[in-house]
Protein backbone atom coordinates (compact mmCIF):
# COMPACT_ATOMS: atom_id res chain seq x y z
CA UNK A 1 0.00 0.00 0.00
CA UNK A 2 1.76 3.49 -0.95
CA UNK A 3 0.03 6.73 0.70
CA UNK A 4 0.10 10.14 -1.17
CA UNK A 5 -0.15 13.61 0.71
CA UNK A 6 -2.64 15.66 -1.18
CA UNK A 7 -2.24 19.50 -1.19
CA UNK A 8 -4.76 19.94 1.45
CA UNK A 9 -2.08 17.98 4.20
CA UNK A 10 -4.59 14.77 4.11
CA UNK A 11 -2.97 11.31 3.14
CA UNK A 12 -4.50 9.24 0.55
CA UNK A 13 -4.04 5.44 -0.31
CA UNK A 14 -3.18 5.07 -4.10
CA UNK A 15 -5.24 2.01 -5.80
CA UNK A 16 -5.56 0.72 -9.59
CA UNK A 17 -4.46 3.10 -11.66
CA UNK A 18 -3.05 5.72 -9.84
CA UNK A 19 -1.03 3.34 -7.78
CA UNK A 20 0.69 1.62 -11.09
CA UNK A 21 1.57 5.37 -12.21
CA UNK A 22 3.57 6.23 -9.08
CA UNK A 23 4.95 2.39 -9.26
CA UNK A 24 6.19 3.99 -12.71
CA UNK A 25 7.47 6.68 -11.66
CA UNK A 26 9.12 5.34 -8.66
CA UNK A 27 10.88 3.11 -10.91
CA UNK A 28 11.73 5.41 -13.28
CA UNK A 29 13.64 7.88 -10.23
CA UNK A 30 15.16 5.23 -8.62
CA UNK A 31 16.80 4.18 -12.20
CA UNK A 32 18.04 7.35 -12.47
CA UNK A 33 19.03 7.35 -9.34
CA UNK A 34 21.13 4.22 -9.53
CA UNK A 35 22.83 5.31 -13.00
CA UNK A 36 23.94 8.59 -11.48
CA UNK A 37 25.25 7.05 -8.49
CA UNK A 38 27.30 4.78 -11.14
CA UNK A 39 28.72 8.07 -12.57
CA UNK A 40 29.60 9.39 -9.74
CA UNK A 41 31.63 6.11 -8.71
CA UNK A 42 33.21 6.10 -11.87
CA UNK A 43 34.62 9.98 -11.73
CA UNK A 44 38.48 10.44 -10.97
CA UNK A 45 39.21 12.17 -7.57
CA UNK A 46 39.68 15.33 -9.12
CA UNK A 47 36.47 15.72 -10.59
CA UNK A 48 34.60 13.98 -7.40
CA UNK A 49 36.38 16.64 -5.22
CA UNK A 50 34.91 19.31 -8.02
CA UNK A 51 31.86 17.57 -7.45
CA UNK A 52 31.61 18.02 -3.58
CA UNK A 53 33.05 21.52 -4.03
CA UNK A 54 30.07 22.49 -6.31
CA UNK A 55 27.53 20.93 -3.95
CA UNK A 56 28.95 23.03 -1.21
CA UNK A 57 28.58 26.11 -3.10
CA UNK A 58 24.93 25.23 -3.88
CA UNK A 59 23.98 24.35 0.17
CA UNK A 60 25.39 28.01 0.69
CA UNK A 61 23.35 29.69 -1.80
CA UNK A 62 20.88 27.82 -0.71
CA UNK A 63 21.23 29.31 3.17
CA UNK A 64 22.28 32.97 1.46
CA UNK A 65 18.55 33.52 0.13
CA UNK A 66 16.57 31.69 2.58
CA UNK A 67 18.13 34.38 5.14
CA UNK A 68 16.83 37.05 2.44
CA UNK A 69 14.23 39.33 3.71
CA UNK A 70 11.35 38.39 1.30
CA UNK A 71 12.04 41.57 -0.47
CA UNK A 72 15.27 41.10 -1.17
CA UNK A 73 14.66 37.40 -2.41
CA UNK A 74 11.84 38.41 -4.94
CA UNK A 75 14.59 41.35 -6.57
CA UNK A 76 17.41 38.77 -6.80
CA UNK A 77 14.47 36.01 -8.56
CA UNK A 78 13.50 38.93 -11.05
CA UNK A 79 16.83 39.39 -11.97
CA UNK A 80 17.59 35.95 -13.05
CA UNK A 81 14.13 35.85 -14.58
CA UNK A 82 14.69 38.40 -16.91
CA UNK A 83 18.16 37.20 -17.15
CA UNK A 84 16.90 33.66 -18.49
CA UNK A 85 14.38 35.36 -20.50
CA UNK A 86 16.85 37.16 -22.73
CA UNK A 87 19.15 34.13 -23.87
CA UNK A 88 18.44 32.76 -26.65
CA UNK A 89 16.51 29.11 -26.49
CA UNK A 90 19.08 26.96 -27.96
CA UNK A 91 21.72 28.73 -26.23
CA UNK A 92 19.92 28.30 -22.76
CA UNK A 93 19.26 24.61 -23.61
CA UNK A 94 22.99 24.02 -24.46
CA UNK A 95 24.47 25.32 -21.56
CA UNK A 96 22.15 23.58 -19.33
CA UNK A 97 22.92 20.31 -21.00
CA UNK A 98 26.47 20.88 -20.10
CA UNK A 99 25.72 19.42 -16.91
CA UNK A 100 23.86 15.82 -18.21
Amino acid sequence: MHFVQSPSGSFQILKGDALEEFNEYYNKVEEHMKHIEGMVQRMSPEAKQALDKLFDLHAQEYRIIRNLSESAEDELFDLWRKRRASYPRQALWMKESQWL
